[in-house]
């Protein structure tokens, strides 16, 4: 027939159909890779906006731990999680920002799923800021005089998915248990942090440190590598020491 394609002519045009597909794939992978990154910083970033927000409006204190989460605290109440403080200084009709985009799980939750006093449905964990106590009692308000150094301390950190506890306490709770809580990895190697200065930095996970949860850089912890998740295993009811491997001190 006049004008049809040949064998040959249609097999060279499915080849190259195949090398563009090839091509465009991982270039739109890398495109949603990028846009997640940078939608992560923005949500970091406008909370540590409100974090700072918080202390100007309460004596240039952080929130701590509230009256009830199940530890005895010292100070006064701060009237509910930080979620739910932080709101005040966010728009409240897009839960969205509390929320990493890796997660999945949680990207299409309600705002009273995402602020519930019970369980942590965001995709971040805060700094309990327990080594500030000589008690070793978490602080109900954490006083920004106290921290000397805030670009070297982390306030928020992406919370490994399933993960339930609102707050880190290095001292208070079983390390190992805790280290189960976060994900150091989420993008290419390496996750996002949130520090007190309202920094946002991506540190790879060999850049990681446990002491950049501290405020006395002079306490010593056991640091990286943490293994994955166990399955099923989604509080700090797990097994101590399943994540640690090896826990060399820095």
């Amino acid at each position: 027939m006049k004008g049809a394609f040949t064998l040959l002519e249609t097999l060279v045009v499915f080849t190259v159909l195949a090398v563009l597909v090839a091509v465009a794939i991982p270039a739109t992978t890398r495109v949603h890779q990028y846009s997640a990154r940078m939608k992560a910083v923005s949500n970091m970033r406008q909370l540590g906006v409100a974090a700072h927000l918080y202390a100007n409006d309460h004596n240039q204190q952080l929130p701590g731990h509230p009256v009830g989460e199940g530890l005895p605290v010292l100070g006064n109440a701060a009237g509910g999680t930080w979620p739910q403080l932080f709101c005040e200084y966010l728009s409240p009709s897009d839960p969205r920002v509390f929320l990493d985009p890796s997660d999945r799980q949680t990207a299409k939750l309600p705002l009273t799923t995402v602020l519930s006093d019970q369980i942590n449905n965001t995709g971040y964990i805060y700094n309990g800021f327990d080594d500030l106590s000589p008690q070793g009692l978490p602080l109900n308000a954490v006083p920004l005089s106290r921290l000397e150094n805030p670009s070297q301390i982390i306030l928020l950190a992406p919370k490994t998915q399933g993960a339930t506890i609102f707050y880190a306490d290095l001292l208070l709770q079983p390390l190992a248990d805790l280290l189960n809580q976060f994900n150091p990895v989420v993008y290419d190697g390496g996750a996002h942090y949130l520090f007190v200065d309202g920094s946002v930095r991506f540190l790879k996970e060999s850049e990681y440190s446990n002491n950049f949860w501290l405020t006395d850089k002079s306490v010593r912890l056991p640091t990286l590598p943490i293994l994955p998740l166990p399955d099923g295993m989604n509080s700090l009811a797990g097994p101590t020491g399943s994540r640690l491997a090896g826990s060399p001190l820095l």
